[in-house]
């Protein structure tokens, strides 16, 4: 069995439909595929982001989707982050750090106009090889060179 789907028309609402339709093996493949792209964006965006201590990018988190649930959440979990992201302050950053380190990879990867039939076809061959989400697990980002480390105050 193989899977096609129209991302851009179908729109969250029947993505969640179809998700919750298909048999337990695809959904398996789909969940797989979907947090490989997350693993993506979650590398690219730890490439991206601006470091001064490192707690920001230290404060990145990757939940895996569910058998329940196909969402993947990339975080960043300090209070600057949105800050940061949107550079309200029109900071300059140094070493290819920028703003938008986490929306930029973002389109990069699911906004690219070939990402919808990649995305099947990565299904189709994650469904052929048997790769679901069993060893799929969170991540966490790197702290940066001047984090505190542990016993520090």
């Amino acid at each position: 069995m193989s899977i096609n789907i129209d991302v851009n028309k179908m729109g969250l609402d029947g993505i969640q439909k179809l998700f919750k339709d298909i048999p337990a093996d695809m959904k398996r493949a789909m969940l797989r595929a979907i947090y490989d792209d997350g693993v993506e964006i979650f590398k690219a965006s730890q490439e991206l982001v601006p470091v001064d201590t490192g707690d920001l990018r230290a404060s990145a988190r990757l939940e895996p989707p569910t058998m329940s649930d196909p969402t993947v959440v990339l975080s960043y979990n300090e209070e600057h982050a949105a800050m940061v992201h949107e550079n309200v302050k029109q900071h300059t950053f140094n070493h290819g750090k920028q703003s938008h380190y986490l929306s930029t990879p973002y389109y990069a990867v699911v906004g690219d106009p070939g990402y919808e039939s990649r995305l099947e076809e990565r299904i189709n061959e994650n469904m052929a090889k048997g790769k679901g989400i069993s060893n799929l697990r969170g991540r966490k980002g790197r702290p940066g060179p001047l984090a505190a480390k542990k016993g520090d105050s």
